[in-house]
């Protein structure tokens, strides 16, 4: 069995699905911010390649990312901008009972996103960290990407190595190593802007490719 050790959302603009209490736009232009968006959802912001202006507005269901960056498609994304829930090195949702050990009952997610801009190379995914063990303060050994949308010639790491179906939808699955952790990513052979689904069938289909995690 493995732990679930983080679920964030991350993209160009996301909401994230659900009710909770109205607030007001809060501005975030800080490197390496972090705010709950939700309560227990927190943002924060993790560029990894770019150290040109960025902003986020936050809002008690999202955030809108207000940015102008310009670097090379073949490398390291300009910044990696996320909601999570649960622990991202040691940066922790408030009141998160992740990370957990996988069950067998249904996990239910929704995602509901602006379509991607007309401009610019992006891509609009949610990741699970899988870990043999609990781990709340350093990468963890497996991470599994959904894309739901992407523009432009963005590309999970790694190669093509199968075609799936998960919870009806079509995907193309890539496979690779980031240096740190294994990667399953599975890409939307067309773009997803709301859906709901169950995040349990990815896991199942994941542990199967899974080079750290038993099946």
């Amino acid at each position: 069995m493995a732990a679930v050790g983080l679920a964030p959302a991350s993209a160009a603009i996301i909401a994230v699905a659900g009710g909770g209490t109205a607030q007001a736009s809060t501005q975030l232009c800080d490197k390496y911010g972090s705010t709950v968006v939700r309560d227990p959802l927190r943002r924060h912001e993790q560029p990894l390649g770019a150290d040109t202006p960025q902003c986020l507005s936050v809002t008690g269901t999202g955030f809108a990312v207000t940015a102008d960056h310009h670097r090379p498609t073949n490398g390291a994304p300009a910044s990696y901008t996320a909601v999570h829930y649960s622990c991202h090195y040691g940066n922790c949702s408030p009141g998160t009972d992740l990370p957990m050990r996988i069950g067998r009952s249904a996990v239910p997610a929704t995602v509901c996103a602006s379509p991607t801009p007309s401009g610019g190379t992006h891509s609009v995914s949610y990741a699970i960290w899988l870990d043999p063990a609990p781990n709340t303060q350093v990468v963890s050994k497996q991470e599994l990407m959904i894309w739901f949308a992407k523009r432009g010639p963005i590309r999970p790491v790694g190669a093509k190595v199968a075609t799936a179906t998960v919870d009806g939808g079509a995907w193309n699955v890539w496979f690779g190593f980031n240096g740190t952790s294994y990667v399953v990513a599975y890409v939307a052979r067309s773009s997803i802007t709301m859906w709901s689904f169950d995040v349990r069938g990815f896991i199942t289909n994941v542990k199967k490719r899974s080079k750290v995690i038993d099946a």
